[in-house]
């Protein structure tokens, strides 16, 4: 995000969803909000360095940085926050690595 141009106020590892563990951004003093974790078919993960030694270990190889920016301000534990990561998190899980998104 930062090197997008916004401002990261304050950044958090937590649970998103019931399924995901990813990090929480607050940007620009508070203004928006913006969430992040990577994906691959077997695991999701919001540190770095397990997503390159699980590529460096051959465990997975495939992976996508899941970023997702809001507008707004929003909290993580917000019933419409939650739906929509989610279901990005689930919909990347059902597509066949042959055919990313």
């Amino acid at each position: 995000m930062s090197g997008s141009g916004y401002e990261v106020n304050q950044m958090i590892s937590q649970p998103l969803t019931s399924d995901v563990i990813g990090r929480w951004l607050s940007l620009n003093q508070g203004q928006q909000s913006a969430a992040y974790w990577f994906q691959a078919p077997g695991q999701t993960t919001d540190a770095f360095i397990h997503r390159i030694w699980s590529e460096v270990t051959r465990q997975e190889s495939t992976w996508t940085l899941v970023s997702v920016l809001f507008d707004q301000s929003h909290k993580p534990d917000e019933p419409a926050v939650q739906e929509l990561l989610a279901l990005m998190h689930q919909q990347l899980a059902t597509q066949d690595s042959s055919h990313p998104i």
